[in-house]
């Protein structure tokens, strides 16, 4: 069989399974009108631009666990530290678990409780959080 008289084959076999379903869509095209889609569409689009109206409030929640001195833990359980911020590392002063310092253009999370090891020297007392980007070179803002 030629590729054409395959395709004219293909053609017709397409044509008759969908010829039901393209008379049923032509009967209900004929059944809803041109004003109705339109309407239709006018109404969806009121809806649409109008402020979503809240529901009522749900129930709340269980209190979450306390960490530390009353915070909130970092991973949810009883006792473990939270986050606090604690400014620029100064050498010398003692850190707790939970702390949080900047070093060198980066933020250090400490991981042990009462240390003055200091970030960044090879321990696993401080965790590095966010690390020193690099300097702009030739901006004008920069």
């Amino acid at each position: 069989m030629q590729p054409d008289a395959f395709a004219d084959v293909v053609e017709t076999v397409v044509k008759r399974a969908l010829s039901p379903v393209v008379a049923r869509l032509a009967v209900l095209e004929s059944q809803v009108g041109t004003a109705d889609v339109n309407g239709l569409r006018e109404r969806v689009a009121i809806v649409e631009a109008k402020a979503a109206i809240p529901g009522p409030p749900g129930p709340a929640g269980p209190p979450g666990p306390a960490g530390q001195d009353g915070r909130h833990g970092i991973d949810g359980k009883d006792g473990s530290a939270g986050l606090r911020f604690v400014g620029v590392y100064v050498q010398g002063k003692q850190y707790d678990a939970g702390d949080l310092v900047t070093h060198d253009g980066s933020a250090w999370h400490c991981g042990e409780s009462t240390t003055t090891a200091r970030p960044g020297d090879g321990s696993r007392v401080w965790q590095l959080m966010v690390k020193r980007g690099k300097d702009a070179k030739g901006r004008a803002d920069g």
